[in-house]
């Protein structure tokens, strides 16, 4: 199948010319809009995921693909690497602290406005059954994501207080062992997000559907 071998254009007729005659076929709605956005086409995408999306609300896959895929969208994904790209190169520019305070924060109000406007003229795109079908699957979604911000956070604030008390008691421990809690913290940072995505999060993604 020109699918399996990344043959974009080629499966986007193929997957069409199946949806013509199968219409509710939840998979080949999502494998077209995998189709569609490999070929950049990011509205149809869009409205690809959300049809399967609504045909199986069931399988993951096709929500987390129409949130991810909404997102780049809306812009919000680019919003934030132009914002990052202006941050870095305000450093190679020889100006004093004032002044590149002032120009973060124009550059911040300037992309927020642009990006609010982008928003919107793409949000005025969509039908109306896609946008239901991204705002749906993120207020089902919710719970999981602030979960997850959760689980890290309270895991690393456990390493926070051990080290201020290891650092406060009179007399502690040496500067090895605070280095190692440190580093501990950090690889809970890691290994939390992994654990939350690929072993907590799908466990009570399954309970909750």
């Amino acid at each position: 199948m020109a699918l399996a071998q990344q043959r974009w254009a080629e499966a986007e007729q193929e997957l069409r010319a199946l949806l013509a005659i199968a219409p509710n076929d939840a998979t080949a709605w999502n494998s077209l809009g995998v189709a569609l956005e490999h070929q950049h086409k990011r509205k149809e995408s869009v409205e690809a995921y959300a049809r399967a999306a609504a045909l199986a609300p069931a399988s993951p896959k096709p929500a987390g693909n129409l949130v991810r895929d909404m997102q780049r969208y809306l812009g919000f994904a680019a919003a934030l690497a132009l914002f990052k790209v202006i941050d870095i190169g305000l450093h190679f520019v020889p100006m004093p602290d004032d002044a590149r305070t002032v120009v973060t924060i124009i550059a911040v109000v300037l992309l927020a406005f642009g990006a609010l406007v982008y928003y919107q003229r793409q949000r005025e795109q969509l039908p109306e059954e896609t946008w239901r079908a991204y705002k749906s699957e993120m207020a089902r979604t919710r719970r999981l994501r602030y979960g997850g911000i959760a689980f890290v956070f309270i895991g690393f604030l456990v390493f926070a207080i051990v080290l201020f008390i290891l650092v406060l008691v009179p007399g502690g421990v040496g500067d090895g062992t605070v280095v190692l809690v440190i580093l501990a913290g950090l690889c809970w940072l890691i290994v939390a997000r992994l654990l939350w995505a690929h072993v907590i999060a799908p466990r009570l993604q399954g309970r909750m559907r």
